[in-house]
């Protein structure tokens, strides 16, 4: 009878979807919406999903707070339920496999008196997930890992969403603020990426909730703390923070627009994608960061390796075991010609100064 309701009072049409065979791990939906927001909301934004078996079946979810990630991870598996309850879903077309079992992290809670924390809470939600779950259910995580510290979450996230891709290879949605999380399309051909649209002024975001293939880098947190009406002076101290924790952090992206018109830059910056499984590296990792400096000489135009002496072209064929990730990373750079080796030295040893 709710259901009746709901579809009735609604303005949009709803669609009888094609189903397919449990296992499949097809899920394509167009113009989906979600069932009990869409009529609340002036404007609601329908947007599209693919999921197939023979391409993307795990998709990393970024963008800002407040932009929509989780009302679209929701309404796909609203729709998959009501596909499997009977029911007409809300889309314009939707095409979708039985599954087996839903699987979600949605949300927080904790019982202090039983002593489950939230993160405890989180974590039994993913067990349960990780143990439960076939290549016929679908998973839906809205965020991960936020409990903890920030490195502590991502090693978890990265390990389950590698485990979801790699062994169970379920479909699922994974809505998160880790941005590293999707290098992992990089090496595991069924996960993509997706990321919600924003517009962002020195003053102002605008969220546009549209969900476009790709990765955004931004959370936009301090512009939702302007919107909940934070005092002036509390905005402009995170700001500033900000800034310096941006500063202090190098990354392949980054770097990569600084090498990027330089002679043979673009080749360097494959062959560093191609040598590390993450594209960042942090040079707030106090140690790795020392020994870096410790490297690179006082004017940063050359690499003085103390243990081996090679030519540039045999150090390519050294086994980086041998190496640390300081190490590693300057091996690589000593590869490339001598002109294009001191001015990547020279952006590396500016970047060290934070």
């Amino acid at each position: 009878m709710s259901l009746c309701r709901a579809t009735l009072s609604s303005s949009k049409t709803y669609v009888r979807p094609k189903l397919r065979e449990k296992g499949e791990s097809h899920i394509v939906l167009k113009q989906c919406r979600h069932p009990c927001i869409e009529n609340s909301v002036p404007n609601y934004i329908p947007n599209d999903v693919k999921i197939m078996k023979d391409g993307h079946r795990f998709y990393f979810v970024t963008g800002p707070n407040m932009g929509g990630k989780s009302t679209y991870i929701r309404s796909v598996a609203l729709s998959v339920l009501l596909a499997q309850i009977g029911s007409f879903v809300p889309c314009n077309e939707a095409e979708i496999s039985v599954v087996d079992a839903f699987f979600t992290r949605i949300g927080a809670s904790d019982n202090p008196s039983k002593a489950m924390s939230t993160f405890m809470y989180e974590m039994l939600e993913m067990k349960s997930m990780i143990t439960g779950s076939t290549s016929a259910s679908l998973l839906i995580i809205d965020e991960m890992g936020r409990g903890t510290s920030t490195f502590d979450g991502f090693g978890l996230s990265w390990a389950i969403s590698r485990r979801i891709a790699e062994k169970i290879k379920a479909p699922c949605l994974f809505a998160t603020h880790f941005h590293d999380l999707t290098t992992l399309s990089d090496t595991i051909p069924s996960i993509g990426n997706l990321h919600v649209n924003a517009l962002c002024s020195k003053n102002k975001a605008t969220f546009l909730y549209r969900v476009r293939p790709g990765i955004c880098y931004e959370s936009f947190g301090i512009h939702v703390a302007k919107l909940a009406a934070f005092p002036d002076s509390t905005i402009k101290l995170a700001e500033k923070k900000l800034k310096e924790l941006d500063e202090s952090c190098i990354s392949l992206d980054r770097i990569s627009r600084e090498f990027a018109d330089l002679p043979h830059g673009n080749e360097f910056i494959q062959r560093v994608k191609e040598a590390f499984s993450a594209s960042t590296f942090r040079s707030r990792n106090k140690g790795v960061k020392r020994e870096l400096k410790e490297l690179i000489d006082a004017d940063g135009s050359n690499y003085n390796d103390k243990r081996v002496k090679l030519e540039p072209k045999e150090l390519m064929d050294v086994d980086s075991s041998n190496y640390n990730e300081s190490e590693n990373i300057l091996r690589i750079i000593y590869c490339q010609p001598k002109h294009l080796r001191s001015e990547i030295l020279r952006h590396l040893n500016n970047y060290l100064k934070y």
